[in-house]
């Protein structure tokens, strides 16, 4: 008690008045938190909205892993290794291992031709290959991505691809009918593949 009462008359009126700032609580408004979480409110906005389906809070990267053209596989590979790079839960839309996923990208940009890889941060597209690498280069895409859940370890089912093949058709996209005729599979893309049950 008595090192206390000694301490206080000792401090300046200056003093008394600025105690030492506390980390900020977590219900705490983004614009209190050091501008930092309102300058990422303010950049992101600034992008157009535009959501893949579930990805409100997460980063969605349409790609492909075919080699057809060079350069579109090698933008890929740059985008999704600059994302890994930053420990995150990523959601890799592979055109190429689901027709699907190119029809859900088309409808989302509102054109038949879409170039990719492209890239969706919080249910905004961010753009692609030069636009990301832009925001890296100007320390502005670790704003946009803080507050993303963190990467977890690959699923045991699909060692991360999120694709299995299908056991209907054992990935051959025909099965055979009642009257044992090879029909198309029903469960299964183009490529007699499913989504991983374990993560999808």
């Amino acid at each position: 008690m008595g090192d206390l009462s000694d301490e206080t008359p000792s401090r300046s009126p200056s003093q008394r008045k600025r105690p030492l700032k506390p980390s900020p609580p977590a219900h705490r408004s983004p614009a209190m938190v050091h501008g930092k979480v309102c300058d990422s409110v303010l950049l992101l906005q600034s992008y157009q909205e535009k959501c893949p389906r579930g990805g409100e809070n997460i980063v969605v990267l349409y790609t492909t892993t075919l080699r057809g053209i060079r350069k579109t596989f090698e933008d890929c590979n740059t985008v999704r290794s600059l994302f890994e790079s930053y420990g995150l839960h990523i959601v890799e839309r592979d055109i190429s291992m689901d027709s699907g996923y190119r029809e859900e990208l088309r409808v989302l940009m509102g054109k038949k031709e879409v170039k990719i890889p492209v890239v969706f941060i919080k249910g905004r597209c961010v753009g692609g290959t030069e636009e990301v690498l832009r925001l890296e280069e100007e320390a502005k895409l670790g704003l946009l991505l803080e507050g993303l859940p963190r990467a977890t370890k690959w699923c045991e089912g699909c060692g991360g691809l999120r694709f299995v093949m299908c056991m209907g058709c054992n990935g051959s996209c025909k099965v055979l009918d009642s009257e044992k005729k090879k029909v198309k599979c029903g469960e299964c893309n183009e490529n007699g593949l499913i989504h991983c049950p374990m993560c999808c």
